[in-house]
């Protein structure tokens, strides 16, 4: 356990330096694997399309004046599809992350390269020169010349030879903290200064970066068969030759068939090993291999603790450019890495197999502890492995037409093409990603960010182009949904099924593809395939509300209320496009149940938010119920300069809540005013209502009032036209003194009834009541002409009415 936990009998200093160490790297690690396994889902996401299919339906029927009236309305049945959204480029937080994770790897790199010796530091830190003047800091600041990257080189080179020539007696701690600190500056400098982004520092690190995880694949290439070794030599006394030759054959093997499936040169259905988890096993078994070496005097410098924290140091910065690479989902890059990453443990592995027979093959035979020794060969040292290794690596790279290194010059323009369309500047953007496809012709990234690019442009033949290379190599979910919309808005109707059809073969188990071949199923009128695939991309997705709206709504559609209202009950969600077409199966029918509609008056509705409004609101009218939305707030929403393309609809639901809420009167001015100032054939929608509920109205015009309270104003607007509720309301608005109240109401009723004689006189009447002799005139004048027989009896309560208003206004004189 004490050989395990080695760092444990490290002085305290040490130890702290080696746990700031292995916090960086096992973040570095965490944050690689959960952006691997987020794979392109980092920078694609499925947005929903919705479509309004209408349903005519009748609201209210009644009969007045011996005639039937239907009250028509319209229910919205949703139906949505899966839309890829275009590739994001800004995601500040992760490369936030990502580019903590390599500075914290880069300051403890420099303060462990400060305590080399000599020689190994004055190495160390010519790459380091090499780097750094790969960063490009000049052009991300704008400059032209080198002046930047020359103060940067300057700075720390100086601070890091300060250490090493001068300083030597200087803690690792002290010096780590003072790296740190020069790194914050420095990055400080270059956000507030320069006006960089942590995506500038990263994209324009990554040709750095790349260099330097491919040293560490070099590095670490001997640890896995390091282990090996020691699994078939750790108990002595028998021939252990045997069982590492089988062992590193078998490991070897799977690194051969990686190489060849992954090169195209094999295509068999087997499990092959993955490049990024030999890495990271290597990684992880190279600390312990390290403190080997020292314990066999066969390592270059101390490993306590100047070897562990350079070791720990490179590999931070390595796990966190796999991180970025991952994050930004730039398959060209990854693929480099993964390739050159197995090329490195391939040809290390099978030197080291050599490097071990050549040594200690003889030992072996006679059951010797060569693990023990491993680090002291007899004839060909490992550096010699080593150095083979890189020239067998270059070997393969020139059997392969240098392709590995394509694809991380094409990783590379992708990233620049990221930043390019992070600043809005898409032609130079384009230009990226042609660039990135021109060295790595069918990777995703470039051609799904291509495409992304073409659809902002409405250019949709370029882009379905564009995702039919995307699909080509590196298929996505996300990248057949983009070349099915992209031809099906090229109106290419059998290309894009038979895509779908391709997308859902190779993703079965993606229940967005699945359902959108529901919906086009649908649209060809197959819907009892699209009942099928709806069904099963409910079990599937894991927006499952999606598939289940668009069931319901072909349910709807082919006319099985009974199926439609047991899918309803079964998928009850919050999704609001659910709640949409349960509410259409209420109105369709007859039920009605409570909805809560969380959305504000003054909101800018989505489609689905202004059917989920229509149809709640129409089945609460029908259901006899309060509608969940008020008068007033449907007057804000149509107001709404963002829901103008609601207004109509808006409004007619204004108009019926109004009605059948109790406020008649202003139901019936929206629509005449409508009714008015449309005159066409569309004008019917407003023209028909309002002719039904005047009908209404004049047929129980002489209706008692039922539910008089206080003043009586509530029953006024439950019934604006009763010439009942009119004569009593008047009647005690003059005993309130209030008879301009009284005057409104009837005024407003006139307005409708003007061939109503008790209207007209209880007008004529309220005029008097208020002096407006000359009004009063002009409505006598029209009970005269209209109404002869009612004038004549109504003359004399006339004249006497006047005769005493005028006595009135004469006495106060």
């Amino acid at each position: 356990m004490q050989a395990a936990i080695f760092w444990s009998a490290w002085p305290r200093p040490y130890q702290r330096l080696f746990y700031i160490g292995l916090f960086g790297f096992v973040v570095g690690l965490i944050a690689w694997a959960f952006f691997a396994y987020q794979g392109v889902d980092s920078v694609i996401h499925w947005d929903v399309l919705s479509e309004l299919g209408e349903m005519p339906f009748g609201l209210d029927q009644f009969e007045a004046n011996g005639s039937k009236f239907q009250i028509q309305a319209t229910a919205y049945a949703l139906t949505e599809q899966f839309v890829a959204s275009p590739m994001s480029v800004n995601h500040p937080l992760t490369d936030w992350v990502c580019l903590i994770l390599a500075l914290v790897g880069v300051a403890i790199t420099l303060m462990a390269t400060s305590a080399l010796p000599r020689l190994w530091y004055f190495g160390a830190m010519t790459a380091f020169i090499l780097l750094t003047s790969s960063l490009q800091i000049d052009a991300i600041l704008g400059r032209t010349d080198r002046l930047a990257t020359i103060i940067l080189v300057t700075v720390f080179v100086g601070v890091s030879f300060y250490f090493q020539a001068f300083k030597r007696d200087a803690g690792l701690l002290i010096r780590f903290i003072v790296f740190k600190a020069l790194i914050i500056v420095s990055v400080v400098l270059l956000c507030t200064v320069g006006k960089a982004t942590p995506a500038d520092l990263l994209a324009y690190g990554y040709p750095a970066g790349m260099v330097l995880v491919i040293l560490v694949a070099f590095w670490v290439s001997f640890e896995i068969m390091i282990g090996l070794t020691w699994l078939a030599t750790n108990q002595s006394g028998r021939n252990s030759l045997p069982s590492f030759t089988v062992l590193s054959l078998f490991y070897l093997g799977n690194l051969l068939l990686t190489d060849l499936h992954t090169s195209r040169r094999i295509d068999w259905d087997l499990l092959y090993l993955n490049p990024f988890v030999v890495f990271t096993i290597s990684i992880i078994l190279g600390l312990w291999g390290q403190k080997k070496r020292d314990d066999q005097r066969a390592s270059y410098w101390s490993f306590q603790p100047q070897g562990a924290s350079l070791y720990l140091g490179l590999v931070t910065i390595a796990v966190s450019v796999l991180a970025y690479v991952n994050s930004t989902a730039n398959d060209s890059a990854i693929e480099s890495l993964s390739q050159g990453i197995n090329y490195a443990h391939l040809t290390g592995g099978v030197l080291f197999f050599f490097y071990v027979l050549l040594n200690f093959g003889p030992q072996m035979r006679e059951g010797k502890p060569v693990h023990i020794v491993l680090f002291k060969p007899a004839y060909i040292a490992s550096f010699h492995a080593r150095g083979l290794s890189v020239i067998l690596c270059v070997v393969l790279m020139y059997y392969n037409n240098y392709y590995v290194f394509q694809q991380g010059v094409a990783g590379y323009y992708n990233a620049q093409g990221d930043l390019a369309a992070a600043r809005q500047d898409y032609r130079l953007a384009e230009t990226f990603y042609q660039q990135g496809a021109g060295f790595d012709f069918q990777n995703h990234k470039s051609n799904y960010g291509l495409a992304s690019l073409a659809w902002i442009q409405g250019d949709f033949a370029s882009a379905a182009g564009f995702f039919r290379q995307a699909v080509a190599k590196n298929p996505s979910p996300y990248a057949y949904a983009g070349l099915t919309r992209s031809l099906t808005n090229e109106e290419l109707a059998f290309d894009a099924f038979f895509t779908a059809r391709d997308g859902q073969k190779r993703f079965p188990n993606n229940g967005e593809l699945m359902s959108n071949l529901a919906y086009l199923h649908a649209k060809a009128n197959g819907l009892d395939s699209a009942q099928y695939y709806y069904a099963k991309a409910i079990e599937l997705t894991r927006q499952a509300g999606v598939p289940a709206t668009n069931l319901m709504a072909l349910y709807l559609r082919k006319g099985d209320l009974p199926a439609a209202e047991k899918l309803a009950s079964e998928q009850a969600s919050d999704y609001v496009s659910v709640q949409v077409n349960q509410k259409a199966v209420e109105l369709l029918n007859g039920k009605s149940s409570e909805t809560k509609i969380s959305i504000g008056a003054d909101s800018v509705l989505t489609l689905a938010q202004f059917a989920l409004v229509s149809n709640a609101t129409l089945s609460d009218i029908k259901a006899g119920k309060t509608p969940p939305v008020t008068g007033s707030a449907l007057r804000t929403l149509s107001e709404k300069e963002g829901n103008a393309a609601y207004f109509d609809d808006l409004q007619y639901l204004h108009a019926l809540v109004s009605y059948y809420d109790g406020n008649k009167l202003e139901g019936l001015d929206i629509l005449s005013a409508r009714a008015m100032a449309d005159t066409a054939a569309s004008g019917d929608r407003w023209r028909k209502p309002l002719a039904a509920f005047l009908n209404r109205e004049v047929a129980n015009e002489q209706a008692p009032p039922t539910r008089w309270t206080g003043d009586g104003s509530e029953e006024l607007m439950r019934n604006p036209l009763n010439i009942k509720v009119l004569e009593r309301y008047t009647a005690e608005a003059n005993q309130r003194k209030e008879p301009q109240k009284a005057y409104n109401a009837l005024y407003n009723a006139l307005n409708y009834r003007q061939d109503s004689p008790e209207i007209l006189k209880l007008y004529i009447l309220q005029s008097l009541e208020l002096s407006l002799t000359q009004y009063a005139e002009e409505k006598l004048k029209i009970l005269q002409n209209d109404f002869p027989e009612q004038y004549e009896s109504f003359l004399p309560v006339y004249q006497q009415k006047r005769a005493l208003i005028e006595k009135r206004q004469q006495d106060f004189q």
